[in-house]
């Protein structure tokens, strides 16, 4: 088994009213944790940019965009892991095939967005060829249903948005940072601390709850994590879709295997197990400490009441020994 990674992002440094500050960070930051994390090698990660360089083959152009796509896609195989990443700016266009229920496609700007756009159309028509596990994090406006895959995870039941979809024989599962209709944002994080940086917030917190998780997350359990932070912090209200259900209880970043599969399942249903027992204890901690706290009160007042009246103990002191803690 091998890990590929395709990171693309673009500030966008030569359009003042597209500009962004936060996209080359998010590849670092990304790039540092598929390392670090989740065991991914440097050579088998590719990122592309519009940063001013010699290497063309590096910038983050139409072509490059789906010239790389493509030659990972062919040289995976079923076993292997792919993991693609863009931040930078998306958008919404006439949906002229008739594919979408809001009659709009979304797109994504390359670094010469002026001539061509990288709409879901062009990015279905690669993926549905895809064997590898594969998992993808878009982190752009207009995102929810950039690869048009059959079923997206809500609070009711599995629902199919999409009129065209990859069908459940493929393993794509995709993180995306808002719905089709809304905006992202990014923002000098970490809040208050030393050495901050801009970031986009999806990227930022995706990132954090995977890197302190000391067990592995199943996307379901990465979903609900983000979602619960989510209403703490007010970081766009991202969306997941997948091209089969299977890929739900599945760990982050892991291939479906049916004995895999049980295997997890049997740990996810330790982990819960462990993690209410650790809440148990927590709260038995908590009483535990009231309680000697109260009989600490108890004996001050039985000492104040039985040498209040003697010269061993002064007033003050009474009176400090009959206040509560």
């Amino acid at each position: 088994m091998v890990k590929h990674a395709l990171l693309i992002g673009l500030n966008y440094p030569r359009d003042d009213k597209l500009r962004l500050q936060s996209s080359y960070n998010d590849l670092n930051l990304v790039e540092k944790y598929l390392i670090t994390n989740e065991t991914f090698d440097s050579k088998n990660i590719t990122q592309l940019t519009d940063k001013a360089q010699p290497n063309l083959d590096l910038s983050a152009s139409f072509f490059n965009i789906v010239k790389k796509i493509k030659e990972l896609i062919a040289k995976t195989t079923g076993n292997d892991i792919l993991f693609f990443y863009f931040t930078g700016h998306g958008t919404q266009i006439f949906d002229r095939n008739n594919d979408e229920l809001d009659s709009a496609d979304e797109a994504f700007l390359p670094s010469d967005y002026k001539k061509n756009l990288i709409n879901d159309d062009l990015l279905f028509s690669m993926f549905q060829n895809c064997k590898a596990n594969t998992t993808v994090l878009f982190d752009a406006c207009h995102s929810a249903s950039a690869l048009d895959l059959k079923y997206t995870y809500t609070l009711s039941p599995f629902i199919s948005i999409n009129k065209l979809a990859l069908g459940d024989s493929n393993n794509v599962i995709c993180f995306s940072a808002c719905k089709d209709q809304a905006k992202t944002f990014a923002s000098i994080l970490p809040s208050g601390q030393r050495n901050v940086k801009w970031y986009s917030n999806y990227t930022y917190y995706f990132i954090k709850h995977l890197a302190n998780m000391k067990d592995k997350l199943s996307n379901k359990d990465l979903i609900d994590s983000i979602r619960n932070d989510q209403k703490k912090t007010c970081i766009n209200k991202s969306c997941v879709s997948f091209s089969s259900k299977k890929l739900l209880p599945c760990l982050f970043l892991e291939y479906y295997d049916e004995k895999v599969y049980q295997i997890t399942k049997n740990d996810l249903s330790t982990f819960s197990e462990k993690t209410q027992l650790l809440k148990l204890k927590k709260i038995n901690l908590k009483q535990e400490k009231e309680i000697n706290m109260m009989k600490n009160i108890i004996e001050r007042y039985k000492n104040a009441f039985y040498l209040k009246d003697t010269k061993t103990i002064d007033n003050f002191n009474a009176i400090l020994y009959s206040i509560k803690n």
